[in-house]
């Protein structure tokens, strides 16, 4: 989480959710569960939601949606799309391709800076 004290924000608290990783580690279990390469972010392993919805249902209960960035790369563009069909107010920001956790995390707190 990233606080930010600027008068652009008004000193508001803010998220950012990093969703573009690859997942290798849990590919076999994915796979097995899904029947596809899906990222690890967008499967349904614990109940009937992605882990990213528990993710953001966690966060939502200090940040509001509003104030909460959900950092993923290109390549999941598709799955994004299907997960948040529904609820298009999340603010998510592509990466063109997977750079790794600072990137993620400095370019969007750039974002929520400008």
């Amino acid at each position: 989480m990233l606080e930010h004290s600027g008068e652009a924000l008004g000193g508001a608290l803010w998220a950012i959710v990093l969703a573009g990783g690859e997942g290798v580690r849990l590919r076999p279990l994915v796979r097995e569960l899904c029947g596809d390469e899906g990222p690890k972010q967008l499967a349904n392993i614990v109940g009937s939601k992605s882990l990213l919805s528990h993710t953001l249902g966690r966060v939502a209960l200090r940040i509001p949606p509003e104030q909460t960035v959900i950092v993923t790369c290109r390549a999941h563009g598709k799955y994004m799309t299907q997960e948040f069909a529904e609820t298009p107010r999340q603010r998510v920001l592509v990466q063109p391709e997977d750079r790794g956790t600072a990137a993620g995390i400095f370019s969007q707190a750039h974002w929520i800076d400008s």
